[in-house]
């Protein structure tokens, strides 16, 4: 499964960083998420890191990532992915043409289906498929 963190995290209860900062996550004034990690596991092993899998994160960031075998920490990481995913991220699939779309699993148990990633405008939409055709992989 793929899933795709939601630009915001709705709390009923502030977490112990924003009581003893008096900040809130993200940061008044701020209603997207920029720096993340990446974790995924498959058959064992866990993988955690910044690493961004695409040519430019391969070739040109610093970017970091652990791969550690682990049955423990493998069971330990997918109940937690299981349990909070669905609330905190879309989940991303395709469609019977094969185009993405992004569910959200609601808290009365319905899913609202999006065809096109959510909280995004028109002109935001255009600008990330402008900007997609650059690097020019060959300029890599």
């Amino acid at each position: 499964k793929l899933y795709e963190f939601k630009p915001y995290i709705e709390r009923s209860k502030r977490t112990w960083y924003e009581v003893m900062t008096g900040n809130i996550i993200p940061a008044k004034g701020k209603n997207a998420s920029s720096l993340h990690a990446k974790f995924f596991d498959i058959d064992g092993m866990v993988f955690i890191g910044s690493f961004n899998f695409d040519p430019r994160s391969a070739n040109l960031n610093s970017e970091v990532g652990l791969v550690v075998k682990s049955d423990r920490l493998q069971n330990d990481i997918s109940a937690a992915l299981n349990q909070y995913l669905p609330q905190i991220a879309y989940e991303l699939k395709l469609d019977e043409n094969g185009e993405i779309i992004w569910l959200e699993h609601q808290k009365n148990g319905k899913t609202k289906t999006y065809t096109h990633e959510p909280e995004t405008t028109r002109f935001q939409r255009f600008s990330i498929k402008a900007v997609s055709y650059l690097p020019i992989e060959w300029m890599m």
